[in-house]
């Protein structure tokens, strides 16, 4: 009887240890279940370089916002970029990061709308290897690429939220954001 108290005492610290260190573990874990293979999530939480993108959410090569000056304006991924700030705060690169990954469900897919209208990106560079990652908001929508090759993603669906701490950041380095 003493053995079986002992060895359900004993499963039940092993049990509690790994909740705590799981619980304590930073957003690379959560980077991970969100499908991200473990080097894609390292790259995004220890970035030498962090850029955030504001973008034209349309490809139409006519749109109003389309430099007209610029014969061939910078794009990411397809889309007109309006701007971008390069993010050296280790904690603003968190805190975005996790606005975002939060709302990744470890359940049930959330509803996502059929639009891909991205008017964020980002771009983290580590060691030469570059992941990127197209945001819609709108929809809830993110593709990650993490190749070398445009035509090779990964798209992954979120509860939609709002992109206020994108914005703010965006902001707050006098960037340009859509009109729409």
């Amino acid at each position: 009887m003493k053995r079986w108290r002992l060895t359900l005492l004993l499963v039940a610290v092993i049990v509690g240890s790994a909740c705590f260190f799981f619980q304590q573990r930073s957003n690379s874990f959560r980077l991970a279940f969100a499908g991200l293979p473990l080097k894609t999530s390292r790259t995004l939480k220890h970035a030498d370089r962090f850029i955030l993108f504001s973008l034209e959410p349309y490809l139409e090569p006519h749109s109003k916002l389309a430099d007209k000056s610029s014969r061939s304006p910078e794009k990411f991924h397809g889309f007109l970029i309006l701007g971008k700030t390069e993010i050296t705060d280790k904690t603003e690169r968190k805190q975005l990061l996790n606005d975002l990954f939060d709302c990744i469900p470890t359940g049930r897919p959330p509803w996502i709308a059929m639009c891909f209208n991205p008017r964020h990106g980002i771009r983290a560079i580590r060691n030469g290897e570059n992941v990127d990652l197209l945001i819609c908001f709108e929809c809830g929508r993110m593709y990650v690429f993490a190749s070398k090759n445009d035509s090779e993603y990964s798209s992954i669906n979120f509860d939609r939220s709002k992109p206020s701490e994108f914005n703010r950041v965006l902001k707050a380095a006098d960037v340009k954001l859509p009109d729409h």
